[in-house]
């Protein structure tokens, strides 16, 4: 389950990667045709504000609650151990 969440988490590492590497571009792309600085550093802006949003939607959540799943399976067994 570990090795699972590890694969989605650097699956989703890695698209977020892209769509700022791709959302940076077009700004720069933007900037460089039409000479909007502003209109270009608002897709910057939101290119960062949109990957920190889906990092911690997709990433952080799922780190966060394994550890205190298997945590709780280890006490489960303990406990089933010490009744016995």
């Amino acid at each position: 389950m570990l090795v699972l969440t590890m694969g989605l988490v650097s699956a989703a590492a890695l698209a977020l990667a892209v769509v700022v590497v791709v959302v940076v571009v077009v700004s720069v792309v933007v900037f460089l045709s039409t000479e909007v600085l502003g209109f270009s550093l608002v897709l910057v802006f939101a290119a960062v504000f949109v990957s920190v949003v889906v990092f911690l939607l997709v990433v952080a959540q799922p780190l966060r609650k394994n550890p205190r799943s298997i945590s709780d399976n280890e006490g489960l067994r303990k406990r089933a151990m010490v009744e016995r």
